[in-house]
């Protein structure tokens, strides 16, 4: 493991430095065929990017914590391979907590605080205040996932159970 040399990429594909870095830290700046090359010299030079020193640099984890009751059922596993999908698309990484218990809800959040998850989504919607209590004194963004409710002080992306159930009796 050694740390990154824009004049060890530029060596190994004939990359200028500024760029190799710029290409790092703004990917969606730069072409895919320019992204692919520094990618191929970063494998050649059996480079990892250090991600705990971008993090500290940045002030940014680029990683979201999500808390759900289990992966027991098909469904949340197809939405755990929704959301990591879509998060790594986007530079995210997803952190997961997969818990039965109501009680140990509020541990594995600030768990996933303290590994630096920048934002939230609570798979369902019975969580004990404490949680939105740490939550707002944080300022951390959170979502409900697989619930709607528009009556709620908090937001929710999902469906609405309640109103499906009224359509089909």
């Amino acid at each position: 493991n050694f740390a990154f040399s824009g004049k060890r990429c530029r060596g190994a594909r004939q990359l200028g430095s500024r760029f190799c870095i710029h290409a790092l830290n703004n990917p969606q700046n730069v072409s895919p065929a320019k992204r692919a090359n520094i990618e191929r010299a970063m494998i050649d030079l059996g480079y990892v990017r250090n991600h705990a020193a971008r993090a500290l640099r940045s002030q940014r984890s680029h990683m979201v914590g999500v808390l759900m009751p289990t992966l027991d059922y098909a469904l949340y596993a197809k939405l755990v391979d929704s959301f990591t999908k879509r998060f790594s698309e986007a530079g995210i990484s997803a952190l997961i907590a997969s818990l039965d218990h109501r009680d140990k809800k509020l541990k594995e959040a600030r768990l996933l605080l303290e590994r630096g998850a920048e934002a939230l989504i609570l798979v369902g919607e019975h969580h004990r205040q404490a949680l939105y209590g740490m939550v707002t004194q944080w300022k951390l963004p959170f979502v409900h996932a697989c619930i709607f409710d528009s009556q709620s002080d908090y937001p929710s992306a999902g469906f609405d159970n309640s109103a499906a159930a009224a359509k089909i009796t």
